[in-house]
């Protein structure tokens, strides 16, 4: 029971310092891979740094799967960020090797105080350095239990040390060092964590229950065992993506077959390192990922036109509604998380801007094809607005910084306008079809009044998508003037068409409930644009609309807007 617990507070510790560390680097995680280039140095260093944010090298390979998945990444950059990654995991078993357990209670105790502090300041003026205070706290904290883990582990095994059939089954290991690699292995891949491990091997150690000939393989079997997160995460994943996986199977795999080989000569190197058993397990496991790193690096280029060809492309044909970007395996790292749900949106946004733009051709051509082509296309719009929002919702469920909670709810806002807007463009394709059924057609002046508002409307979409894009607020403030004056021009195409039917225009008249629909469809177009950038403002209450009796405008709290009158018209020429 000691054993266990010990090793669920490990294990626990990791994932407090995790997040910790996470949320210190806040959006400087995704700085970290925004600056990744093709130079191999930079990115084993980068992989280093993320895995000991990240503290798991299985979950920076996670990572590299969905951002490979996602097309962000090629295959070549994968490489270094991968081997970089397994050496970032050295890095805690060094700290546990240092004897630092003396100390666990400390850290435990400067950890706590250091969020309690945090948590007891939430209404100082200076809230990034609270937050500071409090994450750097988890840290600490997360290291703590880290080190009191390995405490309790290691007087767990104490009465091992008498017990005979066990050192026999520690003896054989050491005999046939293969089966210790498997057995590392194995567990390695049940608790997803090779640190966990490796620290286990470090207890029998500071037991003296083993040697270094059968901590070595341990120590192997822990890298390999790290691959079955990997291959698990590429499961349903694009073939990039399974050969990110297979590379780093192979490349663990192959390392340790050559340790196996060359295990004397292995030995004897970590022997000379140092002399304690627990700081040459843990030079072990750095000199390992290290030589991996040297006899790889120089065949990145190679190692992926293996992986090319063992792996190669299969055909696949997505159809709107399947995501590009979206992956599940991401939302454990927020901020990348929410990089990917913004690049789906803007596709979302795309793809429905394609739509508006193409929509009045189902008032003049009399193809159904087109409509139907319209209509298909808005349910993908519709499965694909619910895979983000799904997603997204999801993502609020684990730890966010207030910053990434804020921008997940601005996701959903944008997800939720831009559906309507797709709803709004299958009524306009079931409009369309009854004109067409009715045989119906618009007055000249009437059409080309419909013509010149959706063209208003297009263009106010257009920017509002490219305002969200580039968190262009000024581009916003344009478009919310744009839909000011859609406002007021709705209101006067309203007006002149009222006046042919008045004057008798039999076109107008027959036509008359279809146009004033199409007018009313177009306007909440722009309306649920206009929402779009109040969320890119920062303002996300809906906008609100009242009138004043007897004026021809609509008014919009907080914006001003002169008279607006019919003579600024003439005939059917719009301004």
């Amino acid at each position: 029971m000691s054993l266990i617990g010990g090793l669920g507070l490990f294990l626990y510790g990791m994932q407090i310092a995790s997040d910790g560390l996470q949320r210190a680097a806040d959006a400087r995680l995704k700085s970290i891979l925004e600056v990744l280039t093709n130079n191999k140095i930079v990115a084993v260093l980068l992989g280093t740094v993320i895995t000991v944010l990240l503290q798991s090298s299985g979950a920076t390979t996670v990572m590299l799967v969905g951002l490979v998945s996602a097309s962000l990444m090629g295959l070549d950059q994968t490489i270094g960020v991968m081997l970089g990654a397994g050496l970032g995991t050295t890095l805690t078993v060094q700290l546990i090797a240092f004897n630092a357990t003396d100390y666990s209670l400390l850290f435990i105790g400067l950890g706590s105080l250091m969020i309690l502090a945090a948590g007891s300041s939430r209404r100082s003026g200076n809230k990034q350095r609270v937050l500071i205070i409090k994450y750097v706290g988890q840290v600490v904290l997360g290291f703590g239990l880290i080190f009191f883990g390995m405490h309790i582990m290691t007087q767990a095994l104490t009465p091992l040390r008498s017990n005979p059939y066990f050192i026999q089954v520690l003896l054989d290991l050491e005999d046939k060092p293969v089966l210790g690699v498997l057995a590392a292995t194995v567990f390695t891949g049940i608790i997803h964590s090779s640190a966990a491990t490796i620290g286990l091997t470090l207890s029998l150690a500071n037991q003296g229950l083993i040697t270094l000939d059968s901590a070595i393989p341990l120590v192997l079997g822990a890298n390999i065992g790290t691959c079955v997160t990997a291959l698990l995460s590429c499961l349903g994943t694009t073939r990039e993506a399974q050969r990110v996986a297979f590379l780093h199977i192979f490349t663990k795999t192959s390392g340790a077959l050559l340790c196996l080989l060359f295990m004397p000569v292995f030995v004897d190197l970590i022997g000379l390192t140092a002399t304690s058993l627990s700081r040459e397990i843990a030079n072990a496991h750095t000199i390992f990922n290290t030589l991996l790193i040297f006899i790889f690096l120089p065949l990145s280029s190679h190692l992926a036109r293996f992986a090319v060809r063992l792996l190669p492309d299969r055909a696949a044909d997505a159809g709107l509604s399947q995501s590009l970007y979206l992956d599940d395996r991401l939302l454990d790292t927020p901020a990348l998380a929410l990089v990917q749900a913004t690049k789906e949106t803007v596709r979302l946004g795309e793809i429905i801007q394609g739509m508006i733009q193409e929509v009045m051709k189902l008032f003049t051509a009399k193809d159904r094809r087109i409509m139907i082509e319209i209509l298909q296309k808005e349910e993908e719009v519709d499965k694909l607005s619910a895979q983000i929002s799904k997603y997204l919702t999801a993502l609020a469920g684990h730890n966010m910084t207030p910053e990434e909670s804020q921008k997940d709810i601005t996701l959903l806002y944008v997800v939720n306008d831009l559906e309507h807007i797709g709803d709004v463009v299958e009524n306009l394709a079931h409009l369309a079809e009854k004109k067409l059924h009715l045989n119906l057609d618009f007055s000249a002046e009437g059409k080309e009044e419909l013509f010149h508002l959706h063209e208003l409307v297009s263009t106010q979409l257009k920017n509002v998508l490219t305002a969200f894009t580039s968190d262009n607020k000024e581009l916003a403030e344009t478009a919310l003037d744009q839909w000011m004056v859609i406002r007021n021009l709705e209101r006067y195409l309203r007006m002149s068409h009222v006046k042919r039917l008045h004057e008798g225009k039999g076109l107008s008249q027959n036509s008359s409930i279809i146009h004033l629909d199409l007018i009313n469809y177009l306007q909440q177009v722009a309306d649920h644009s206009a929402s779009i950038s109040y969320t890119v403002l920062g303002r996300l209450e809906s906008p609100v609309f009242t009138e004043k009796p007897g004026d021809n405008q609509s008014l919009v709290p907080g914006f001003s807007t002169g008279s607006f009158s019919s003579s600024e018209y003439s005939g059917s020429k719009i301004r």
